[in-house]
């Protein structure tokens, strides 16, 4: 089972909701066995999304065959404390092809969680394009780099990228041209070819109904399938 965690020591830079984004696109058109553990307990849990999703669901008279196909794919997903993370994914292993982890942005003082956090396979940092995000996300990049030094744990990384979330390359030019030219230049921090346009379909969190079918998310997604 590969593990991703699109992961930010910022909030409100999409962590939560990219997730449920990519991993409901990855179980309804690529055909994937997802999992989703969300272990931070101090933001709205997507395992609280869900119910709330599917207690809507029921309410309604009927239900479309596009919903009832998604429910039945639909990614697993809990919340659970730090501590427990590893036992989740012990019992997720064996019948799921991807796990996304979700962190807290406090994540580094959790043991549990940092064993974790060293053990993913893919780790994949959303940037805003606004000078706060990118102040932050550059320290936080910087971040990631030393937390195998300070801890001394061992870790089986396969690679890190980052990405623009609510891309708009007609909007803050600057500092789009920034984030795509600098910080691969000056930070050695690569970033993946492609990005997360800013446009509503892509804000709304959902848990079970993927968005429809198009070329910059199919694109987004299969770069990161292919890492």
């Amino acid at each position: 089972m590969k593990t991703y965690s699109i992961i930010n020591n910022k909030g409100g830079v999409g962590k939560s909701t990219l997730t449920g984004l990519v991993a409901t696109f990855m179980a309804n058109h690529c055909s994937k066995k997802v999992a989703i553990i969300d272990t931070d307990e101090y933001s709205n849990s997507l395992e609280k999304v869900r119910e709330n999703e599917l207690k809507y669901y029921k309410t309604l008279p009927t239900v479309s065959s596009k919903v009832l196909k998604a429910i039945e794919n639909m990614p697993t997903v809990v919340n659970c404390l730090p501590s427990e993370a590893q036992k989740k994914y012990d019992e997720f292993e064996k019948e799921h092809d991807i796990c996304f982890f979700i962190f807290p942005s406090n994540f580094t003082k959790e043991k549990h969680l940092i064993k974790i956090f060293l053990n993913l396979n893919h780790i994949l940092v959303p940037i805003m394009p606004d000078q706060l995000s990118i102040n932050t996300s550059i320290n936080f990049l910087k971040d990631i780099k030393a937390i195998k030094a300070k801890n001394g744990v061992p870790s089986n990384i396969d690679s890190y990228h980052f990405f623009i979330n609510q891309y708009a390359p007609y909007k803050n030019k600057s500092m789009v041209q920034f984030i795509e030219e600098k910080i691969p230049e000056v930070y050695e921090f690569p970033k993946l070819q492609n990005n997360v346009y800013e446009a509503t379909r892509y804000k709304n969190l959902s848990t079970i109904i993927p968005i429809e079918h198009g070329d910059i998310l199919r694109n987004f997604v299969a770069e990161i399938l292919s890492l």
